[in-house]
Parts: C-alpha cells; sequence; structure tokens
C-alpha cells in the first residue's frame, strides 16, 4: 500500500537526470478526419492540463478541442468574432501552438491573427495579446508555445527569429533571438528545462539547438538525414519528467528519443496508416506517466504509446531514492537488470546504494541485511575494489560480521578470493600482538618469582635470629652456674 501511495505522488516532485532508450508500445488512437465532435481536420498540437484534460489545435477546423484522458471527446471552443474585436483582432481564429499551464490557462497562438488567445480550463476567453510586427510583444507567424516553473509563456516567433518571453498575463518580459554559428534560424517549437535552459527545434535547419536561460547558444544537435539523430523537418518537442527530449520528426514519420544533453536514445514509428505508424506527426506530449501522446496530423488522430514495463520499475527506484527509501530502490534497481538496455546505468545505481547500504547495516548489527546486500550485488561485482573496501574496513574495526554467505567463518576470513594480502597482514598484526602480550606475560612473572625469593630470604633470617639469642643464653647461663660452683669450692676450703 506504501509503495502504491509514494507511485501516485512520485512523478509530482522528482527531478533526476538519468534514463533509458526504450521502445514504446501503442496504447489507443483516437479521431478520425472530419469536422464533427471527435472528429479532426489536420491537428497540430497538443498539451495536458494538471487534471489530465487533453487540448490539440485543430488547425484546418479553426478550433480548440478538449478531451478527457482517455482520448473521449468533451467540448470544442474557439473566441467569436465580439471577443476578438474586444482586442482588436478581426481575423478568424487559427490556433496551431498550445500550452496549459499549472496557473489553470490555457495560452493558444492563432497563426491569422498573430496573436497569442488565453482561455480558462473551459474554454472562455480571457484575453489576449500580440498582433502583427517586429517590435517587443508584436509577432510574425507565431507556432509553438512553451512555460517555464514559473508559469511565464515563451513564443516561438517563427518569422522574426526568435523567442519571446512573457508574464502569465502577457505582459513582455524579454526576447531571444536564434542565431546559430553566426546564422539566424525559424524556430517553430521548444520545450524549457526545469533550470531554464531551452531546446528549441529549428526545421529549416534540420537541427534542435539548446540555448542557455540568459539567451546564449549552447549547442545544437541533428543534420539533415534519416539516420539516428537526423533529421527531415523536425516539428514539435515536448521533455520527461527528467527532462529528455522527444521530437517529432514530420517527414521520417518518426519520434526520436535524446536525453537532456542531447545524447541519441533511440526512435519509434514509420510511415503509414496503421497502428503505430505515422504520416506527418507534428504535436508531441509526455505526460507524468512517461506515455507520449503523438499527433499524426495527415491520419487525423492522436496516438498514445505506453512506457515499457521497465520504466516502472525505473521510476519508484527514482522516487525511493529520492526519499531516503535506499532499501526499495535497491531492490527497484535490480529489477531493472531483468531488461536489456538497462543493464549498465541499473548495475552502477545498484553499486552506489548497495555499498551505502552494506555500511549502514553494518555499522547498526544487522549482519544479515549486509549479508543479503553483498550476495546480490556479487552476482555482478565479483572483484570490485570499492565493494570489498567495505569489508575491509569492517574487519580492521574487528567486526565479527559474517557478510559473503558463511556462517562458520567471521568476516576477515571471508573478504574475497583476492584479499590474500589483507589476511597477510591481519595473520601479522595478531601474530606481533600475540607475541607482545607474550613477553609482558614473562617479564611479570619473573618480577613475581624474584620478589618471592627476597620474601624466602628475610623469613630465614628472622627465624635464625631467636635461635643465636638462645645459645647465647645458654652460655652465659653456663657460666653463670660455673662461677657459682667456684665461690662455693672457695667457701669449703675456707
Amino acid at each position: 500500500m506504501r509503495k502504491a501511495l509514494n507511485l501516485a505522488f512520485f512523478l509530482l516532485i522528482v527531478s533526476f537526470a538519468w534514463s533509458l532508450p526504450l521502445e514504446y508500445n501503442f496504447v489507443r488512437e483516437f479521431g478520425s478526419k472530419g469536422s464533427k465532435p471527435g472528429e479532426f481536420n489536420y491537428p497540430v498540437s497538443i498539451t495536458i492540463d494538471r487534471y489530465q484534460n487533453i487540448f490539440i489545435t485543430d488547425w484546418n477546423n479553426y478550433q480548440v478541442v478538449k478531451c478527457d484522458r482517455n482520448g473521449k471527446f468533451i467540448k470544442s471552443f474557439a473566441p467569436d468574432k465580439t471577443d476578438r474585436l474586444k482586442f482588436g483582432f478581426n481575423k478568424k481564429f487559427r490556433p496551431i501552438g498550445i500550452i496549459a499551464t499549472k496557473n489553470d490557462l490555457l495560452y493558444v497562438s492563432d497563426q491569422n491573427n498573430e496573436a497569442v488567445f488565453i482561455f480558462d480550463l473551459n474554454g472562455i476567453m480571457i484575453s489576449a495579446f500580440g498582433g502583427r510586427g517586429s517590435i517587443n510583444g508584436k509577432f510574425k507567424d507565431p507556432r509553438g508555445l512553451a512555460a517555464d516553473k514559473d508559469g511565464n509563456i515563451y513564443v516561438a516567433d517563427y518569422s522574426n527569429s526568435r523567442i519571446q518571453i512573457f508574464d502569465k498575463n502577457g505582459k513582455f518580459i524579454r526576447k531571444i533571438k536564434i542565431m546559430v554559428k553566426k546564422r539566424y534560424y525559424l524556430p517553430r517549437s521548444l520545450v524549457v528545462q526545469p533550470d531554464g535552459d531551452m531546446w528549441i527545434v529549428l526545421s529549416s535547419g534540420n537541427i534542435v539547438a539548446k540555448f542557455s536561460k540568459k539567451g546564449e547558444f549552447i549547442k545544437s544537435i541533428g543534420k539533415y538525414g534519416n539516420g539516428g539523430g537526423d533529421f527531415n523537418q523536425p516539428r514539435y518537442i515536448s521533455s520527461d519528467i527528467d527532462g529528455n527530449l522527444y521530437i517529432t520528426d514530420r517527414k521520417n514519420n518518426r519520434v526520436e528519443i535524446f536525453s537532456k544533453n542531447g545524447e541519441y536514445f533511440g526512435e519509434f514509428g514509420q510511415k503509414g496508416k496503421s497502428r503505430g505508424e505515422f504520416n506527418s506527426p507534428e504535436g508531441i506530449w509526455v505526460d507524468y506517466n512517461g506515455n507520449i501522446l503523438v499527433v499524426d496530423a495527415d491520419n487525423d488522430r492522436i496516438q498514445e504509446f505506453g512506457s515499457p514495463p521497465e520504466t516502472a520499475h525505473l521510476y519508484l527506484g527514482k522516487y525511493y531514492e529520492s526519499a531516503s527509501l535506499f532499501t526499495d530502490a535497491f531492490n527497484e534497481y535490480m529489477e531493472l537488470l531483468k531488461y536489456d538496455g538497462a543493464s549498465k546505468l541499473a548495475k552502477q545505481k545498484i553499486k552506489e546504494i548497495g555499498i551505502d547500504l552494506m555500511k549502514k547495516y553494518i555499522s547498526s548489527g544487522e549482519l544479515e541485511k549486509a549479508k543479503d546486500i553483498y550476495n546480490k550485488l556479487s552476482q555482478y561485482y565479483t572483484s570490485d575494489e570499492d565493494i570489498e573496501a567495505v569489508i575491509a574496513n569492517a574487519a580492521s574495526n574487528n567486526t565479527n560480521t559474517d557478510i559473503d554467505g558463511n556462517s562458520e567463518k567471521p568476516i576477515d576470513e571471508n573478504l574475497s578470493k583476492n584479499s590474500l594480502p589483507l589476511k597477510l597482514a591481519i595473520f601479522v598484526i595478531v601474530f606481533v600482538v600475540g607475541l607482545l602480550i607474550f613477553a609482558i606475560s614473562a617479564k611479570k612473572q619473573r618480577k613475581k618469582s624474584k620478589k618471592r625469593g627476597n620474601s624466602e630470604k628475610i623469613n630465614e633470617s628472622i627465624e635464625e635470629k631467636p635461635v643465636i639469642e638462645e645459645s647465647k643464653k645458654t652460655d652465659e647461663k653456663s657460666d653463670k652456674e660455673e662461677s657459682t660452683e667456684k665461690e662455693e669450692e672457695e667457701v669449703e676450703k675456707k
């Protein structure tokens, strides 16, 4: 239950820089050619609001279409002439770019009026700004839209070769001229990353360029062609929670996937009308589950592709890691190892987290848990220095624990097959310490013996003294008695 709740919130708060070159599986399609509810006539752009409603610009039907998350038609809308005239726009509304923001506002670029219209999520027009021109706040053929984390709106001002940035009310903030290697390009669409950097699709040059938040050119990816990472009229761009890029390659009838730094990951799609095939793909959107919605323009439909099963392990692993639930994260990354293409990245993660877990469990005395982590790591790392260093450190601290699974031996006897020098060093230390203890003990014993000998001599001296004195007394008595006898003899003579 806890994991299910964590997954529900995880994609709203996590942002990491790590993903996989994956294949995407067809989920559903909706729409067909026409002008009735649920039908399209060359749809172009797509966005999803925070309530999971889908909005699509239906270019040749001059309207915006709103659907639920499963593609069921809800309504279509467009500003009427009265609303347009309030802001000085009298041409028929022809929507092309679209973006829903966290402020529950919907922004739509209009090619005919060369303006941006603002709606609420029910399709009620709120305001509009722009108009034809080259001064700040005016447009020439505006196309794709994007928003940053603060709700500011970025407009691809196509024929003015620039990106213009506005606040949520349409007030001009600044502009960025699109120049790559001293050449101006026409920006068709863009995506803004969390750090403020932008990836901008430059269809005319068959490249996608990265610009800093300040508007400085950083790098570009792609060239004309049909190989991996090449483009033939790239159109629209979206990104997932990690910042990885998904770009529609219109004339190659495919979607190409790149890392957030521009490394080519892979692609899917080909020309056709069947499921998973495209005919002039235009808009694209990656939802918070990692699913991809592609506007299949000339087939007048929207196709959705689900992320493969390994993506769930990836997302869960990253969530648990961000929430400091490292044991859960470790187990999810272990699951990733079952899938081709994921092993290298997953191995990197299980090593990093596994080492930290082993240290934690050894320190807390949870030896069975430490052993379990060690055994799992040993399946993929047989003699890794970093892993063995954890064991060696535990041994040097005299931690008698069983890590490698042999319950008959302490940790210092189970380091690894390649830890003989360390074992020998420990043996020498123990041997030397033993000798020192023996030497100290022997020294103490000698001192005790010497002390005992002196004590015996003293006792002998004490025992001899009364005997001498007794002898002396006997002699004195004998002399006295002899003297008395002499005196008596003299008296008798007299």
